[in-house]
């Protein structure tokens, strides 16, 4: 009885590894809430979990705000920021992670340790903009590159630029973040949640 519980618990992080779509106790589903995505695609545009030595790596976090209102985010120390601005009165729906031990998008060899991170910032200070909104019924891909390309259409706002780190060594590697996030975009009701996603991918 016990392995089966843990067989389900374990079968159930692996879907929230991928993806984080709504359907919550206030009776929102995936078409009516906020979803997220995440993969990494090759140079060609396709989602896959094996790279050749040298080649580019995207990352794309997908944000559909199936909501009937405007969704916000911004990182969790600027959230009253959101509130005051009277942009959203129930404060931002989704927090991107910004603290030491939880950073999108950062890239892990397969024992954990830290390799680094393919943008050199986010909400730029040139920009005094400190949140973002999607609108109702829409999708917002957040997106960045391993290596600078010169085509900075790769990179999406809030991101910053690329770190233009060194290729990875061949090996195996991971992609670990979580984010934070709320259901229904502006509802009073709907209580945070969390995505987590850690995506292997091999450079061979």
């Amino acid at each position: 009885m016990r392995k089966s519980y843990y067989y389900v618990v374990a079968a159930m992080f692996m879907t929230m590894s991928f993806s984080g779509c709504s359907s919550e106790e206030d009776d929102i589903d995936d078409k009516e809430g906020i979803c997220l995505s995440f993969r990494l695609l090759n140079e060609r545009g396709e989602e896959t979990t094996t790279f050749n030595k040298g080649e580019n790596i995207f990352f794309d976090l997908e944000i559909v705000n199936n909501c009937d209102t405007t969704m916000v985010y911004t990182l969790e120390e600027w959230n009253e920021r959101v509130v005051q601005s009277g942009v959203n009165k129930n404060g931002a729906d989704l927090f991107l992670p910004s603290s030491d031990d939880n950073i999108i998008f950062c890239v892990y060899d397969k024992d954990g340790k830290m390799i680094g991170v393919p943008y050199s910032g986010m909400f730029c200070n040139f920009s005094l903009q400190t949140w973002m909104t999607i609108d109702s019924h829409s999708t917002y891909h957040l997106r960045c590159k391993w290596k600078e390309t010169g085509k900075y259409d790769d990179v999406t706002y809030p991101l910053c630029g690329c770190s233009d780190l060194p290729d990875l060594p061949l090996g195996e590697y991971q992609v670990s973040f979580s984010i934070e996030y709320r259901k229904k975009a502006n509802g009073p009701k709907s209580k945070f949640h969390t995505a987590a996603f850690n995506y292997k991918f091999t450079v061979e």
